[in-house]
């Protein structure tokens, strides 16, 4: 398996076993960022004359856009966000979200139905002013995007 990839380990694209034989040389002359993730073999716990293990299959890795990034040179899973995924509250309440990954100069990207914000601190409060469902989705890399459902009900 090849993953290209970006300077960040953000993953751009993944090539399957088997792997075009030109595809790494392409790559290499385009300077194209890539990792290469060989097949990891199985051992069905017998040996050949020589005393090798003999391999039963080969297993492929495995790399989603979604939830792993390329990090120290291997394919590793994207950290997740440590948010609720939903929230109960009412009219008049406030509702406050903190450990958002974001600090001045380096903005997590919140959109919140079909709005966008660039928000800078670690902490967001959002006034629930009138009964409705909202998703709130947080997007920051390296981190799996989150979406969380919000419930604003009438008055208690």
């Amino acid at each position: 398996m090849i993953v290209t990839h970006s300077p960040s380990g953000e993953i751009a694209s993944v090539y399957f076993d088997p792997v075009a034989v030109d595809l790494q040389g392409l790559l290499e002359v385009n300077g194209t960022l890539f990792l290469n993730v060989p097949p990891t073999p199985v051992y069905d716990g017998t040996f050949d004359s020589d005393g090798k293990p003999n391999i039963q299959e080969y297993i492929s890795a495995s790399a989603d856009h979604d939830l792993h990034y390329i990090h120290e040179g291997a394919v590793t899973s994207r950290p997740t966000l440590d948010l609720p995924e939903d929230i109960q509250t009412t009219v008049g309440s406030e509702i406050a979200l903190t450990g958002i990954p974001a600090s001045p100069g380096d903005p997590c990207m919140i959109l919140i139905d079909e709005n966008v914000y660039h928000v800078e601190d670690a902490n967001l409060t959002l006034d629930a002013d009138m009964p409705a469902e909202y998703s709130i989705l947080i997007e920051k890399f390296p981190y799996q995007r989150k979406t969380i459902k919000v419930t604003v009900n009438g008055t208690a």
